[in-house]
């Protein structure tokens, strides 16, 4: 029972964590990833991909390039 209690509280302040690939589907999972971090006062961590030639394939849409 206390490592259940432990891990609860642990992934309480856990930070929102978001995979981005250029997709709209992906554009969609950040806009809800970044609403609910900040609604609940969390980091938030945005994971992107690159091609096979190391250039990027996006940037944020908070006009940041990742």
């Amino acid at each position: 029972m206390t490592q259940w209690h432990n891990d609860r509280h642990r992934l309480a302040s856990a930070p929102v964590v978001v995979g981005i690939d250029g997709s709209p589907g992906a554009a969609t999972a950040l806009d809800w990833a970044a609403d609910l971090a900040a609604r609940r006062g969390r980091e938030l961590r945005v994971v992107h991909a690159e091609d096979s030639a190391g250039r990027r394939l996006l940037h944020d849409r908070y006009g940041r390039r990742q």
